[in-house]
C-alpha cells in the first residue's frame, strides 16, 4: 500500500494564500509519498532531529520545525496496492501540479522517480 500525502499551511489557507508563486506564504508546502501511515510519515518529519541526529535535514524539515506547528499531513492519493514506480510517478505529477513551496527545484523534487531510475535497474519498480 502506497500513497501520496500533502503538507498544508493551514494558516496561509485560511489568510487567501493560494498563489503558488508567493513561495513564502503558499499553502501547499509539501509533498510526498510513502508506504507508511500518515501519523507516522508525520511523527517522522516532526521528529527528525532526534530520530536522525547528525543527519543533514531537508529545507521541509527545517521550516516544520521553524514555523509548521499548524502545518497539517493529510493524503492526496489514498493509500492502494501498487508499486513504487507509479507512485513516484503520482507524486512527481502532484508537485509539479500544486507546485508546493518546500519541493525541491531540481530533478529530484519535480520527478523524484529520474534519480532512482539513473541509479538503479528500473525493472525493480515494475514489480
Amino acid at each position: 500500500m502506497r500513497g501520496v500525502y500533502i503538507v498544508k499551511d493551514l494558516d496561509a489557507l485560511k489568510a487567501g494564500m493560494t498563489d503558488p508563486a508567493n513561495k513564502d506564504h503558499y499553502y501547499v508546502k509539501y509533498i510526498g509519498s510513502t508506504s507508511l501511515s500518515i501519523a507516522k510519515v508525520e511523527h517522522n518529519h516532526r521528529n527528525c532531529f532526534e530520530l536522525y541526529k547528525g543527519e543533514d535535514q531537508t529545507d521541509f524539515r527545517h521550516a516544520l520545525r521553524d514555523r509548521g506547528s499548524r502545518w497539517v499531513f493529510e493524503w492526496l492519493i489514498q493509500p492502494r496496492d501498487t508499486n513504487e514506480y507509479t507512485i513516484l510517478i503520482e507524486e512527481g505529477a502532484c508537485i509539479r501540479a500544486f507546485k508546493s513551496s518546500l519541493n525541491k527545484k531540481n530533478t529530484w523534487g519535480q520527478h523524484p522517480l529520474l534519480p532512482r531510475l539513473k541509479e538503479i535497474n528500473d525493472r525493480q519498480y515494475i514489480q
